[in-house]
């Protein structure tokens, strides 16, 4: 019976790699995971695999969108239909990685280097592989999680919070070395592992939804969490070493990309289900709306801004610079109109709202390749 299952999705791979190709959202997914490789090998190795491990996860869930959820087809062609659309990415990624590193081999020797502009061909492809590898984990992650029941968005989130969590373990392990890639991905990977083991194996976790998705009341762990990470991050980087205060940018804006961007481009019931909304009379309130989804964006800049603002409140007070607060909103300020610039030019287009979030997450997975490439990180330094 395996062997005719496999048999049977061999067969069909072909062909759902070509109605995958049809997607506009795998097509955004593809060029973002092919520019990263490049920017990445001409910038830093040191910000390398944990930029290379956050653009994977973001150019997953803009590649995959909603998971296959259909009942009435085997496991096996679920798998397929996954694998079909994390194909495209990955195979891009892992491709340019191969040309630019044979490219930069060939043009520049054992002498290329990213911060003198010339494009490093061990970076390239490290960049790839590691791009490639953490897609997979967070498709995987998500198809499970829907399995399981969860919601899409909430699928989504918690796998770019994953994904997330290991980049984050990788750029602090490689702290002190010049091309730390065996400890970093060593860290990404045990770390992301337990925290994913901890997720699947625990029923709590399991159904833990995020917030903005939840319709339970009172306080929840997540709820917990972003507040407590965004707290420590302020006092840390805001007050013990403010020349870090990009710091607390990255942990705001990354939670706020985890939870308001599945939110925000979240429909109800697929693309049939959202048309069927666009004519309802409570349309305001449901999901896939603009009008819904500008007040979850600007709920969330709220709750991950406050911090920064009462730092900076507390800066100017003691005749000490605010730059870092002021930066770290604007950074939160700009997401959330690009998100909502796309979500609105979707609503106006009637565009579905995988094309929406992919659009989204594939200009951020470049963002985070320039921004790790072009500034010198001190925390991995």
């Amino acid at each position: 019976m395996a062997e005719r299952r496999a048999t049977d999705v061999a067969v069909v791979m072909p062909i759902l790699l070509r109605i995958e190709a049809r997607r506009p959202a795998v097509w955004l997914s593809l060029v973002a995971a092919a520019a990263v490789p490049v920017v990445l090998g001409s910038g830093l190795p040191q910000a390398a695999v944990p930029a290379a491990i956050a653009a994977g996860g973001l150019v997953a869930v803009a590649a995959v969108g909603r998971p296959p959820v259909d009942r009435g087809v085997g496991p096996a062609i679920r798998a397929g239909v996954l694998s079909a659309r994390l194909a495209w990415p990955c195979a891009g990624a892992v491709l340019v990685g191969l040309l630019s590193g044979v490219a930069g081999s060939i043009f520049h020797g054992s002498d290329s280097g990213g911060p003198g502009g010339r494009l490093d061909p061990r970076v390239a492809v490290g960049a790839a592989v590691a791009l490639a590898i953490a897609a997979v984990a967070a498709a995987g992650i998500m198809a499970e999680l829907v399995r399981r029941g969860r919601s899409p968005a909430a699928a989504a989130t918690l796998a770019l919070a994953l994904v997330g969590a290991a980049a984050f373990a990788a750029l602090v392990s490689g702290r002190g070395l010049s091309w730390g890639w065996p400890p970093q991905a060593a860290a990404a990977s045990t770390f992301g592992g337990l925290l994913t083991w901890s997720l699947l194996r625990s029923p709590h976790a399991a159904d833990w939804q995020p917030p903005l998705l939840s319709a339970r009341t009172g306080p929840e762990v997540g709820s917990f969490v972003v507040m407590a990470t965004t707290l420590a991050a302020m006092v840390a980087f805001f007050f013990l070493v403010p020349q870090w205060w990009w710091g607390y940018a990255v942990v705001a804006c990354g939670w706020f990309v985890c939870l308001a961007v599945p939110a925000a481009t979240s429909e109800a019931g697929g693309t049939s289900g959202s048309r069927l909304c666009q004519s309802a009379a409570g349309r305001p309130r449901l999901p896939g709306s603009l009008s819904r989804a500008a007040g979850l964006i600007a709920v969330q800049v709220a709750i991950l801004a406050w911090p920064a603002t009462v730092a900076g409140l507390l800066s100017l007070a003691g005749s000490s610079p605010a730059g870092g607060p002021l930066l770290a909103v604007a950074a939160l300020a700009t997401l959330a109109i690009l998100l909502l610039a796309v979500v609105a030019a979707g609503s106006l287009q009637r565009g579905s709202a995988d094309t929406s979030r992919a659009s989204v997450l594939a200009v951020l997975a470049v963002a985070v390749a320039i921004v790790a490439s072009g500034y010198p990180l001190s925390l991995a330094a």
